[in-house]
């Protein structure tokens, strides 16, 4: 009998692209907001009285912070998680195989990673135009890398009451660009978090 590996529905995922921004859980580069975490986490082991990840094959994902947090072992509520990509299973436009989950209420609601800067640009840029439609507001810019080299980049960003994006073609370096993710719980928590607890009534 064929057993179920948690992270299925992710893996499935992976392969499906972009879904619309008129669906109730936006997917976007074929990580789905909105559902509960399907990852499992990264296995773990003591060395020297640390827990600490080992390189592992498969995708799954690691908590971040102090040792008290990662020897946890209760499901990933409300915290920010590091999600690891198994190379084939990665977002073609994502560098490094990483990215940064925000989980709200035990599901996943925002996804932030690096991409690979000039080079990804276009294809990203496309595939968010084709499932989401022009961005809210895009802001061209200049930018050079260590040679003197100039490039055509820009900063965009969609807003809709279902997802908000942030796409950066170029950050620091011309071959590094950011996409930030968030369905509404996840910019709702993002903003709530900036803004610091609240104060009693005085």
């Amino acid at each position: 009998m064929n057993s179920f590996c948690p992270c299925a529905l992710l893996m499935v995922a992976l392969y499906t692209g972009l879904a619309s921004a008129d669906e109730a859980s936006p997917t976007v580069f074929g990580v789905p907001l909105g559902a509960q975490l399907q990852i499992a986490e990264c296995g773990k082991k003591d060395v020297g009285g640390l827990t600490i990840y080992p390189p592992a094959a498969a995708t799954c994902f690691e908590r971040l912070g102090t040792q008290e947090r990662v020897r946890a072992t209760a499901p990933v509520e409300n915290d920010s998680i590091l999600i690891r990509f198994a190379a084939a299973e990665a977002p073609a436009v994502m560098s490094g195989g990483t990215g940064i989950g925000l989980v709200v209420n035990g599901k996943l609601e925002g996804l932030t990673f690096n991409t690979r800067g000039v080079d990804a640009q276009a294809q990203a840029m496309d595939a968010l135009k084709q499932a989401f439609g022009e961005p809210t507001s895009i802001a061209p810019k200049l930018v050079e890398n260590s040679l003197g080299q100039s490039f055509d980049s820009f900063d965009a960003v969609w807003k809709s009451p279902q997802v908000e994006i942030l796409f950066r073609g170029v950050t620091s370096r011309v071959d590094v660009g950011l996409l930030s993710v968030a369905s509404a719980r996840g910019r709702d928590h993002r903003q709530q978090r900036a803004a610091g607890p609240v104060k009693p009534a005085s």
